[in-house]
């Protein structure tokens, strides 16, 4: 493009502004526009306070929806706008007609009215040729532009044309012909900036020279297909295709010895070598516009963005990788103690080969950020890999190649965005991949972890091996329950059940609380929020195994002291410097900043007859205590109702048959049954619970309720019961513990085969929690009532426990503290 030279000075004028996509406006030359974006719009609806007038400016990039200053043209023309009207699309139609050339001066952002404004100066045309060479200008444009058809009927106009005649005139003549011709944008927004009308001329002379060059060579091309082969189709436009190239001088040869160059040095394996050089031979004999070409060249690219040696240089430092899992996750120790471990053997072996690591457990606590503080420590790179609602099995092998729009799977394509191929690679909600018609994501998945086979992992899409042992693959999930059991062996679950209300605290103070008064704009000083607060807000608002909604809650705070400060420095206006005083959340203040504390269990506190307190795990991994409620009434049998699961029933089934087998050791008449009527309640909470673990809270609330004798509602139990009474161990312990510690309950009773446990306990919890091992019912009634029941005389032989479960009703077993 000619720079044009320097403009004559002239006025500084102010209009609206108005970015065109690919659209170039001439002077006194008159056509319509589509107008729909904000700026532009609102360009229009000011042009009447401008005369009308409004300055057109071409977008150097047509992509851009909102240009800048830089992404603009500096020479536009001036226009007048004509009749304006309004279409189904909500945009505008109006019709365009130049005025002058402009010089944009400077460029400004009208912010009462959402538009663009500029302040321009007139370009006068310049260097104007003589009337001999100016009929000698007219005379060859008319002739250049009579093989184009597009200007064919222009031309007719200017054919007869005398210089001077009229109102025609060479400029004119020029912008006209430019206009009608299929000349790009680049090359009219050339025309436009020339000042000097002889350099303009000239340029549109070349350029359609250089147009009639390529007519001229389709014409003959046309020429040469005779009658009897005009069926192929594809060679004769391959053969034009090629003449155009060669003749505009393309350097397609040089681009195959660049490809084959990158090939020789990406270092991929002699089967993907092989592979790519038999593809670029075949690209070598095709035309660049053959639509077979690009997919030939897609595939090169694919194997070409592939990382095949590129490595990161990995950290073996034990201590700072503890150091930097200690400093992003508060507690979790058995969790990073697992992850050290696997680095260390990592570094000893030099290899992938262990179980694929996975981290279980409920959202919110820091499955995936484990992955990030993996990598940090390492100094590996971190990409992730969503497979949530994934159910197409071409997302991880990729599409084959005779598939329209076929592409790599999402493993390579992350691979490629990595760069390197020693990543840590997070597999992220495993447990969420779905079948589908369209395969099975879960099965092809196993490939991909398997440290016997990814070395030699085929992409569906390239056809060669990729070797993935290098990778570091971490899988994260909700739930194991839906994993396939071939995906599980191949997988080492480390459960992350959840945080305790100390180590939120923590986390709070360490991690959301500086996070959110950053994200809030504010200074570390503005907002305070104490110890109390926190605790207050994860028990009293928050109900949940991680921290999400406690992050929720705590930027609502900073979301509110930002418009309380806001609020504040309106009505104190005007003030010469902003100065924002610290603003301490009280307790008083919390119902009024979030509302009134949920109430999640209001557990009845005073020993009575017929309450029980159960342990449950919720849906979100969270324990919770529950009341079990039962009446004994006049009447027949047991009736239940509630929030009952089949394996509640079973439970209270077992809970009745041991006393059925022996109601004289229990203080019961052997007819029982058939002379009162038990009713078990299970409140309607929102939990999911576990009747089997319930079986010794519904073996005590029977001989309480039958005997009326009052139960201990400090004290909770969880365990499940077989039919001779023993005590089974049941799952979620930890979590049903933490559950308890945070209700304020004193103590808890659980089977004494899970002792062990114990020791995942955290110590803060262990130290004011009782935890009473017990190995049967008997034992559980002695540390669950008031009292013991009266046993009864028997007139016949009852049924006994076995002796071996049997224990002397004398005897009293101490609690065990842990």
């Amino acid at each position: 493009m000619t720079t044009p030279g320097s403009f004559p000075p002239s006025a500084v004028h102010e209009a609206p502004m108005m970015a065109l996509r690919d659209v170039v406006i001439f002077p006194r030359l008159r056509r319509p526009l589509y107008v729909g974006r904000p700026h532009s719009l609102a360009a229009l609806e000011q042009a009447d306070n401008y005369d009308n007038r409004v300055v057109f400016v071409t977008q150097r990039d047509e992509l851009t929806d909102q240009p800048a200053s830089e992404d603009l043209y500096k020479v536009g023309c001036l226009a007048k706008l004509g009749v304006i009207a309004s279409t189904e699309e909500g945009a505008k139609k109006v019709d365009v007609t130049g005025i002058s050339r402009v010089h944009i001066e400077e460029v400004v952002f009208d912010s009462t009215s959402e538009m663009q404004l500029c302040r321009y100066r007139i370009i006068q045309n310049t260097d104007w040729p003589d009337a001999a060479k100016t009929k000698q200008y007219m005379e060859d444009l008319v002739v250049a532009s009579k093989n184009n058809p597009k200007a064919v009927g222009i031309v007719g106009r200017f054919a007869d044309q005398k210089p001077g005649e009229g109102s025609v005139d060479l400029s004119y003549m020029i912008d006209h012909i430019a206009t009608a011709t299929e000349l790009n944008n680049a090359d009219l927004q050339a025309i436009l900036e020339l000042s000097s009308v002889n350099e303009r001329a000239n340029y549109l002379l070349e350029r359609l020279s250089r147009e009639t060059v390529i007519n001229r060579l389709v014409t003959e091309m046309h020429d040469r297909v005779t009658d009897k082969n005009r069926d192929h189709r594809n060679d004769y436009l391959k053969e034009r295709a090629a003449s155009i190239q060669k003749a505009l001088g393309d350097g397609g040869q040089h681009d195959i010895g660049q490809l084959r160059q990158k090939v020789r040095e990406s270092g991929m394996g002699e089967d993907a070598m092989k592979r790519c050089m038999t593809e670029i031979g075949r690209l070598a004999t095709m035309t660049p516009l053959s639509p077979e070409a690009s997919v030939i060249r897609t595939y090169i690219d694919v194997l070409l963005g592939l990382p095949w040696q590129e490595r990161s240089e990995i950290k073996h430092d034990l201590r700072y990788a503890r150091q930097v899992l200690d400093e992003d996750h508060k507690g979790l120790d058995k969790v990073k103690d697992r992850i050290i471990e696997y680095l260390a053997v990592q570094q000893k072996v030099k290899h992938n080969r262990g179980s694929v690591m996975c981290f279980l457990g409920p959202p919110g606590v820091g499955k995936t950020s484990l992955g990030q503080s993996i990598a940090r420590a390492t100094g590996r790179v971190f990409v992730r890999l969503a497979l949530g609602g994934v159910h197409d099995e071409a997302t991880i092998r990729g599409h084959r190649r005779t598939y329209v729009a076929s592409m790599p799977g999402r493993i390579l394509k992350a691979m490629s965005e990595a760069k390197v191929v020693n990543p840590v690679f997070m597999l992220d909600e495993m447990d969420k991949l779905n079948v589908s018609m369209s395969g099975d994501p879960m099965a092809a998945l196993l490939e991909v972890i398997d440290p016997e086979q990814n070395h030699q992992f085929v992409d569906q899409y390239t056809e060669v091996d990729y070797n993935l042992s290098e990778v570091l693959f971490i899988g994260t999930a909700n739930s194991s329950s839906k994993m396939y059991g071939a995906l599980r062996d191949r997988l080492e679950i480390i459960e992350i059940p959840g945080y305790t209300d100390r180590e939120k605290l923590e986390i709070a103070k360490q991690h959301l609380l500086p996070k959110q008064i950053v994200a809030s704009g504010m200074e570390s000083k503005e907002l305070l929020l104490s110890d109390e607060i926190i605790m207050r807000l994860i028990r009293d608002y928050t109900k949940e195994a991680g921290v999400r909604n406690l992050e929720r809650l705590i930027a609502k705070l900073c979301r509110k002291t930002v418009l309380a400060q806001d609020l504040k420095t309106e009505e104190s206006k005007p003030v010469t410097k902003q100065v924002h005083k610290t603003t301490r959340i009280t307790k008083a203040k919390l119902p009024t900043l979030l509302g009134a504390p949920m109430v999640f269990h209001a557990l009845k506190r005073t020993d009575k007859v017929g309450i029980v307190n159960g342990l449950a795990v919720a849906n979100d991994w969270e324990g919770i205590v529950h009341q079990i409620d039962a009446l004994c009434m006049p009447g027949k049998g047991v009736k239940k109702t509630g929030n009952l699961k089949p394996h509640i029933e079973q439970s209270i089934d077992a809970a009745l048959s041991i006393l059925k087998a022996n109601p004289s050791k229990y203080g019961l008449d052997p007819e029982f049954l058939n002379t009162n009527q038990v009713h078990i309640h299970y409140p309607y909470i929102d939990i999911a619970h576990e009747g089997n673990s319930n079986g010794l809270a519904l073996f005590t609330l029977l001989v309480s309720v039958l005997n009326d004798i009052p139960m201990r509602t400090d004290t909770a139990m969880t365990g499940a019961v077989n039919l001779r009474g023993e005590a089974c161990a049941v799952g979620g312990l930890r979590a049903k513990l933490v559950g308890a510690w945070r209700e304020r309950i004193a103590r808890v009773l659980i089977p004494q085969v899970q002792i062990r446990e114990l020791t995942e306990i955290p110590e803060d919890i262990r130290a004011e929690l009782e935890v009473i091992p017990v190995r049967n019912v008997e034992e559980t009634l002695r540390h669950a009532l008031l009292r013991l029941p009266t046993k009864r005389s028997s007139r016949k032989k009852a049924i006994q426990v076995p002796s071996r479960l049997a224990t002397k009703s004398a005897e009293s077993s101490a609690p065990i503290r842990h």
